[in-house]
Formats: C-alpha cells, structure tokens, sequence
C-alpha cells in the first residue's frame, strides 16, 4: 500500500507500508535532503533479512513525517543506503498512532 506523506519541506508521492515489517526504514538520500540529524552510535545489521545488497548507515530519531497537516508522526528510522528514494513503515506503527490499515 502507498500513502502520500512529507518529511519537512519534501513532499513525497508515497511510502511503502509493510504490514510484516517489525522495522521503520529510509534511505539515507532522504535524510540526506532534508538534512536530519542521524545518530551516528547506532548500526544494524541487514545480512540475515535483506534479499539485496542494502548497508545500514545509523538511524535517526524523532523524524516527524506529516501524513496530513495535521497527523504527524515522530518516530525512529533506520537508515539505509539504497540507490532509490523509499520510505517503510509498518502496519503496528499506523496502529500505534490509531491509523489502522487493514
């Protein structure tokens, strides 16, 4: 499923929501444009999950992504290197916030 959202002033066309994810997901070129502070002590390791070739960077933390103007989320997020712009949440996380998707 895709959702319109926008972190900052970057308004994307989608994200991806995942309803298996255990872990909320952004690639590092999107953190990099909107110029998040990345918490540099944090690091995950993707070799036992991924199908392709992704590097964990760090994760940032309390990234607000806006849903609507007025249904914000603050959330942590792994950040990966990925050659495309992708954003994952999961389905618990829309719960979390009372934004069921079923």
């Amino acid at each position: 499923m895709t959702i319109k959202y926008k972190i900052k002033h970057l308004k994307i066309l989608a994200m991806i929501v995942d309803f298996k994810a255990k872990l909320l997901i952004i690639t590092e070129n999107i953190i990099k444009y909107v110029k998040a502070k990345i918490d540099e002590f944090k690091t995950y390791n993707f070799s036992d999950i991924a199908t392709v070739l992704v590097k964990s960077v760090r994760v940032v933390c309390n990234l607000s992504i806006t849903l609507i103007p007025s249904y914000i989320i603050y959330e942590d997020f792994i950040i990966i290197k990925y050659h495309k712009l992708m954003l994952i949440f999961s389905n618990q996380l829309l719960k979390k916030y009372n934004c069921v998707i079923n």
